[in-house]
């Protein structure tokens, strides 16, 4: 008796567990391409240059590209960043600002590549971001989340 009263509890379990509408997302109801950026909402800088006009994002949206992987390694044209891995954009203000964390240990070539190619890509973009490359200073295995 309580060994069906257990198969049968764990047999509810696992169903309910599977088939349980909010674990699954074909629940979400999403955001057709051409209406994401009818969606966002900017907001804008309280300080700044005020001669300058907003960046528009548009484009960068609605006209998505393939990125061949062959291409991530090679030698991108960016502009420099700011002390501290800061970029803003000169020939517009940003409305969107953002941060990178970066873990890292013992991987140079890796770092070089990923931010030669992140430094190229989010200039294209228009943003207003900050890199932080965190190095575990220690002998310890890598921990990317205590970094």
């Amino acid at each position: 008796m309580l060994k069906n009263c257990l198969l049968t509890i764990g047999v509810v379990v696992i169903i309910v567990a599977v088939y349980f509408p909010a674990r699954h997302a074909r629940h979400y109801s999403y955001i057709s391409t051409e209406n994401i950026y009818k969606e966002l909402v900017f907001i804008q800088p309280k300080n700044g240059d005020y001669n300058l006009k907003n960046c528009t994002y548009q484009d960068t949206i609605l006209n998505n590209e393939d990125i061949k992987i062959t291409s991530i390694t090679k030698k991108k044209k960016f502009r420099k960043p700011y002390a501290g891995g800061e970029y803003k954009p000169d020939n517009c203000r940003a409305l969107i600002k953002t941060a990178l964390i970066i873990p890292y240990k013992n991987r140079v070539e890796q770092l070089h590549i990923f931010l030669n190619y992140i430094h190229y890509f989010l200039q294209k973009q228009n943003i207003h971001y900050r890199i932080l490359v965190v190095e575990q200073n220690d002998t310890l295995p890598f921990n990317r989340a205590k970094c």
